[in-house]
């Protein structure tokens, strides 16, 4: 079966605006094509970022444009918050974490962290906020928390973004099609539905 690659990460917004395209290409095409996720690292650890005035006023600027392309709600409570570093990493590290204990929650588990931050503001670069979602897909909390604050998850993140880098992505999101090992691009960037099918049916 051929392999559908989402490039991505939980915390961009456009990502976010892309989910329910990515939902419908999977109910569509779920029988012909493998979705494999890999998370590219807008923000993480050192390239993180304080909410200050001048990240309030990027982030409403994106938020804004991404519900009038998608329809995608955001909770903008978000911008009250005090002292918030936007740092993708524990997002990354724990999608990473669900997906060595069970690679199906992966997929729910991603789109979970995403309607809770955008949608619910939860605090999804802390620990707690992450768990609500482990709980929510059904995961075992104390072995997320252990495998989470392992070394390994650290190691299995830098991994993950040399995987990105690997297939020459540099925007998100970005849908490859992966047959035989040949790699083609499908979508780069926030695409609509329509476009993305034309694509598929093109290379399928």
């Amino acid at each position: 079966m051929r392999n559908l690659i989402y490039v991505g990460d939980i915390m961009c917004s456009w990502c976010w605006g892309f989910a329910p395209t990515l939902c419908a290409i999977l109910d569509e095409f779920g029988h012909q094509l493998r979705l494999e996720i890999v998370h590219g690292g807008l923000r993480p650890g050192p390239k993180s970022k304080l909410l200050d005035d001048e990240m309030r006023d990027f982030l409403k600027q994106h938020w804004t444009n991404v519900t009038a392309q998608s329809g995608q709600p955001f909770n903008n409570e978000f911008f009250g918050r005090k002292d918030f570093l936007y740092d993708t990493g524990p997002a990354a590290r724990a999608a990473l974490t669900i997906r060595e204990m069970d690679a199906a929650l992966e997929y729910p588990f991603c789109h979970g962290l995403q309607e809770a931050f955008y949608a619910r503001n939860v605090d999804i670069t802390d620990l707690t906020g992450i768990q609500t979602v482990v709980r929510q897909v059904g995961a075992d909390a104390d072995d997320f928390q252990s495998g989470f604050e392992s070394e390994w998850s650290h190691q299995a993140m830098t991994a993950e973004f040399e995987k990105r880098r690997g297939l020459g992505v540099r925007s998100f999101p970005t849908l490859l099609l992966r047959d035989a090992g040949a790699v083609s691009t499908i979508s780069v960037g926030y695409q609509n539905l329509e476009t993305i099918r034309a694509a598929l049916f093109h290379h399928l």
